[in-house]
């Protein structure tokens, strides 16, 4: 669908700030910049509008929404949710004693 390829598009825009907070999007604009039709730009920046990084603003056009101390603790708060768990995968299985060679410690634990 044409709209998801727009959305698709613009999404990564707005959320990188390549499209700054604060900055006006007209239609024509977006149609222009991104070589869509009317209907497509439409569906695609009222979807953006509905998920959050842009406001509809009447007979304007649409604000890309400013990041908030709220939205960055976010992010954070889901990086620590999750990154950890792929880095753990990843890491070595923590190696015995015996398979280390430190037969003094292997020895002294099984006295």
């Amino acid at each position: 669908m044409r709209s998801d390829r727009a959305y698709a598009l613009l999404r990564p825009e707005v959320l990188s700030c390549r499209i700054p907070p604060g900055a006006l999007l007209s239609e024509a604009e977006v149609m222009r910049r991104y070589e869509l039709g009317r209907a497509t730009c439409c569906a695609a920046l009222h979807r953006l509008a509905q998920d959050g990084p842009l406001r509809a603003a009447p007979r304007q056009g649409y604000f890309v929404s400013p990041v908030t101390p709220a939205d960055v603790a976010e992010i954070y708060t889901l990086r620590l949710e999750l990154e950890p768990a792929p880095a753990l995968r990843r890491a070595p299985a923590p190696r015995r004693a015996e398979d280390r060679g430190d037969r003094g410690v292997a020895r002294h634990r099984h006295r």
